[in-house]
């Protein structure tokens, strides 16, 4: 290299060298930040995918599949599924092209005993795989279902925890979660363990390779200085292939162990087929003020409903017609498919056989339209941990939200009075599901919601069920003012809600038995004045 001395040349060569590493470094370190953006830019689309997924799918979907599997799969599997699936798979790509260059440059030097080493380096590894690969999917599918589990027992537990104080029956919900957790800290402890493995057996087979490398150069009579620069080549190889090798056979195990989660995951992604028409969010509308759409009658033509898996159907050749303005009451015994009725009106169930439809047209291709003319008050109501104004605009961003409008729905729902004695008015929060209003305010704050964007009919799922006699009296009395201004159905157990509905169905095995007046069916139907004489 036209040194004159050895000092210049070593003074030259560690310069040399700084700056290598110095660029080696600063590569390595973009290359981390790069794989870093991109696995979590797409951590974040998939999740944001699955959690669009959710929320587009059939309403049947939510009655089949528990929360604790939906929570598990975004909040939990995507995660791994990137930080763990996808981040192997780099690490597999990048130490595969680690071992081909480090080979190449090994089969120039010194091709039969590269050949060698490698054969029994890959030979090795595929043998170790072929060992833990059924043990390790067995721990992931049993690590992926307790997690489940897990997340499970938490909801019941702490969502029915009044219950659990009172019964006390805190020791149940300990041992059903202690067991889940247990079995999943079980499969976690065998994977970690596994995953340490692959560095003492790839040290151990890679000091055999070196050593048979050395046999094999003995019987071929290689000199003591060239053999000692050859094994230090090996040894420098082996040194850094070994790490390579050691990352690959864990990388393959983690893919295999967290294999059950991207079934789901990707199984859930794919459960609504792009040509499905809820694959598409519905248009945004105005959030307040009456959709045009019903103008004269709402319409069930014969129709028939049977719930997945279900062995007999729950609405059969129903027919019936509401005029607008209306207010009818549905009423019947329990399972005469009351509430699939309204789930039927609403469209959040398709008919099997029938129609519904609104002022003539099919609510098929107006669902969105539909759906805005409804105001819907459930017998269980959800209320978020957030203030009075959130709960009632629910589901509007604060800009969105219209305080005037706020003020006009409690004041319909007979909770203004209430709300202005608070101090913070608007901005009270309400506490987790309203535990901090009593029953009848976390109702009427549901009346409140569902009058917000002034809907032209006004669903109601016995809505007073879980109320005393006096709050319900109350509720019936303010929704007694809507009268004529909103058509209204109304589901009720209690026949005192419904006592001056326009018309009551009286409900049987998923068929309408009897329409009328509540006098007139007092009158001519036995099983109604029966119901009505335990109601009320």
């Amino acid at each position: 290299m036209g040194f004159q001395d050895y000092r210049d040349f070593v003074q030259w060569f560690c310069a040399a060298l700084m700056g290598v590493y110095v660029l080696k470094n600063s590569y390595l370190a973009w290359l981390s930040y790069v794989q870093t953006q991109f696995v979590y830019h797409q951590q974040y689309k998939v999740s944001r995918r699955l959690m669009s997924r959710y929320l587009r799918q059939p309403y049947t979907f939510y009655l089949q599949r528990n929360t604790a599997e939906i929570l598990r799969n975004l909040n939990v599997e995507v995660p791994d599924l990137f930080t763990e699936v996808m981040r192997d798979i780099l690490i597999i790509l990048t130490e595969l092209l680690v071992i081909l260059c480090v080979s190449a440059l090994l089969l120039a030097v010194e091709p039969l005993s590269t050949l060698v080493a490698v054969m029994v380096l890959g030979v090795s590894s595929l043998v170790f795989y072929q060992l833990v690969r059924r043990p390790v999917g067995r721990w992931g599918k049993q690590q992926h279902y307790h997690m489940g589990q897990m997340m499970q027992w938490v909801n019941q537990g702490l969502g029915s925890i009044k219950e659990i104080r009172v019964l006390g029956r805190e020791s149940y919900f300990l041992q059903q979660y202690r067991l889940s957790a247990a079995a999943y800290t079980d499969a976690m402890q065998r994977i970690q363990f596994i995953n340490k493995l692959p560095r003492l057996y790839v040290e151990t087979v890679a000091v055999i390779v070196l050593l048979l490398v050395l046999m094999l150069d003995l019987t071929q009579g290689r000199r003591p200085r060239s053999l000692l620069l050859l094994l230090s080549l090996f040894a420098m190889a082996a040194f850094r292939m070994m790490t390579s090798m050691n990352r690959i056979v864990a990388a393959v195990s983690t893919i295999r162990f967290y294999s059950h989660a991207l079934d789901a995951v990707h199984g859930d992604l794919m459960a609504i087929a792009p040509g499905n028409p809820l694959s598409k969010f519905r248009p945004k509308l105005d959030p307040i003020g009456p959709s045009p759409l019903l103008q004269h009658s709402i319409e069930l033509d014969r129709i028939s409903y049977t719930y997945p898996e279900a062995q007999s159907p729950t609405l059969q050749n129903l027919s019936f017609k509401l005029r607008r303005g209306e207010a009818i009451g549905i009423a019947g015994p329990s399972g005469a498919g009351k509430t699939t009725l309204v789930d039927v009106l609403l469209g959040l169930l398709i008919p099997d056989v029938g129609e519904v439809r609104i002022d003539g047209e099919p609510l098929s291709g107006k669902r969105a339209e539909w759906q805005h003319c409804i105001g819907y008050i459930p017998q269980n109501i959800y209320l978020s941990d957030d203030t009075i104004r959130r709960n009632v605009a629910f589901g509007l961003a604060d800009a969105e939200i219209d305080d005037a409008q706020v003020w006009r729905a409690l004041r319909l729902a007979q909770l203004g009075s209430f709300t202005e004695l608070l101090s913070q008015q608007l901005d009270t929060r309400v506490g987790e599901m309203g535990v901090r209003i009593s029953g009848g305010q976390r109702q009427r704050i549901a009346i409140a919601r569902a009058l917000y964007h002034e809907p032209e009919v006004l669903v109601m799922d016995e809505a007073t069920a879980a109320l005393d006699n006096e709050t319900e009296r109350s509720i019936v009395q303010a929704l007694e003012t809507l009268r004529g201004e909103k058509t209204m159905i109304v589901i009720a157990h209690r026949l005192s809600t419904i006592r001056n509905c326009d018309r009551i169905f009286w409900m049987k095995q998923g068929c309408i038995a009897a329409t009328g007046t509540y006098q007139d069916l007092w009158a001519h139907n036995a099983e109604f004045r029966d119901m009505v004489g335990h109601a009320d």
